[in-house]
């Protein structure tokens, strides 16, 4: 009997400590504790994002009433089982919308090919068009070959009712520091796998 209650007593605390590890298992305080990061609640009152306050980074669009910034920042996300995710956020300033259901980024020789659902405002004749790109483990690759490549711009594609071209920048160091403290607080252990079909993501060979 004595054993039997010194059985139950062990699992009792191995069951209260499971759920413990597993959303202790990417290190926020190392994320949160980088140089020159902001914490703060999302828009939706509901995400936590961890953002360095050196941003956004400002790209090129050839269409000229078309501005376009990007955000590369972390991203707690309660409603996917508290997840986080490095996301690439791309903001256009237009005025006509742009509405682009893909937006491909090329990288060397690579196009990464996103599925994108944009969230639009309208404020005085002018539209902001937010595209969310939160990375699984298919488009973290693309970091990585951002920081191989070398180079802080790359072509941009969104695909609309017609194509909109443009110039997205990244700088490389960056990218290297951000991926890199997202792997050392084992961000890319989680089960990004199952978060390809919210973010999804082809590869296509660029000739």
């Amino acid at each position: 009997m004595i054993h039997t209650k010194r059985f139950v007593a062990i699992l009792m605390v191995f069951l209260l400590v499971l759920p413990m590890t597993a959303m202790g298992e990417v290190d926020l305080e190392a994320l949160s504790g980088l140089e020159g990061v902001r914490t703060s609640l999302a828009d939706n009152g509901v995400d936590t994002v961890i953002r360095p306050e050196d941003q956004p980074f400002f790209g090129e669009m050839e269409e000229k009433n078309i501005g376009l910034c990007s955000y590369l920042d972390y991203v707690v996300r309660p409603n996917e089982e508290d997840t986080v995710f490095l996301r690439l956020t791309l903001a256009l300033e237009t005025w006509e919308q742009v509405s682009a259901g893909r937006v491909g980024i090329t990288v060397g020789k690579e196009r990464y090919v996103f599925t994108v659902r944009p969230t639009v405002s309208e404020y005085d004749m002018t539209y902001y068009e937010d595209y969310e790109i939160c990375m699984t483990d298919l488009s973290l690759p693309m970091l990585q070959a951002m920081v191989k490549q070398k180079k802080d711009t790359c072509e941009i594609i969104f695909y609309g009712e017609k194509e909109h071209h443009g110039s997205l920048t990244l700088p490389v160091q960056a990218v290297k520091g951000l991926y890199n403290a997202y792997v050392d607080a084992r961000g890319n252990k989680q089960n990004l796998e199952s978060y390809r079909d919210l973010w999804p993501v082809s590869v296509e060979r660029v000739k």
